[in-house]
Order: C-alpha cells, then sequence, then structure tokens
C-alpha cells in the first residue's frame, strides 16, 4: 500500500479489495492469483514441451516402421500419427513376447504427462475464475 492505493473489506465476501471495486466483484488474491498462474504456467510449458516430444516420438516410430517393414510402412507411419503409435506397440510388443516394452513404456509415459499437464492448466484456470469465498 505504499502507492497511497485505498483498501476495504468486500460486504459480500469479507476480503480485502481496493476502494471503488464494486461488492462482490470476482477478485483473485495474492496466494489463489500466484498458484494459479503457477499452475497455468507449468501447464504451457508442459504443453509445448509434449508437443515437441510427440513430433521427437513419431519420428522414432517412423524409424522403427522403416526399419521393420521397409519405406511403405515408414510412409504410413508419417501420416498417420496416433493409430500408427499404437499399430506399433502392438507390434513390438508382439516381437517382443511381452507387451511391457521400451516402447510402450514411453508411450505410457509421454501419456502420463499429457494427463499431468492437463490438469495443471485445468487447476490454474480454476484457481483463477474462482471467485473468492465460494470454498463451499
Amino acid at each position: 500500500m505504499s502507492n497511497g492505493e485505498r483498501w476495504e473489506p468486500d460486504p459480500a465476501t469479507g476480503e480485502w479489495r481496493p476502494a471503488g471495486t464494486p461488492a462482490g466483484a470476482p477478485t483473485v488474491g495474492l496466494v489463489r492469483g500466484s498458484a494459479g498462474l503457477i499452475g497455468c504456467l507449468t501447464g504451457w510449458l508442459l504443453q509445448w514441451s509434449l508437443g515437441l516430444g510427440g513430433a521427437a516420438l513419431h519420428l522414432v516410430t517412423t524409424w522403427i516402421a522403416w526399419k521393420s517393414a521397409g519405406l511403405f510402412a515408414a510412409g504410413m507411419t508419417l501420416v498417420t500419427p496416433v493409430l500408427a503409435e499404437l499399430v506399433w506397440a502392438v507390434r513390438l510388443s508382439l516381437l517382443a513376447g511381452t507387451a511391457w516394452n521400451w516402447y510402450v513404456q514411453l508411450l505410457l509415459l509421454y501419456a502420463g504427462l499429457w494427463v499431468v499437464a492437463l490438469l495443471l492448466m485445468g487447476a490454474g484456470v480454476a484457481l483463477f475464475t474462482k471467485k473468492p469465498g465460494s470454498e463451499r
């Protein structure tokens, strides 16, 4: 409050807000706003990283297809991203004799990180938009 700004309690929520803000107006507290910002930014950063990781994963899948089945399979893999990953996961599992191989583990790690990114972004948005006093 060193800038001379006046604060008053909000009669609707009981929280402090800048003077002149309408009663009951949605405000974001420092802790909630900071947590929301951190959640949104972390989720956004993860989303971009996972986009690049997904491209790298798809290139690895295309390389596996080329080494295993030739140029036509690599071309088909290149134009069908998600379907190709699933097909090659099954094929590599059958070849390895187990469903728990390095490629399936990589796909599960990738999917799990997407879930974490989406949860962080969702939590960040919820913290930003939740009206103070509506925790009940």
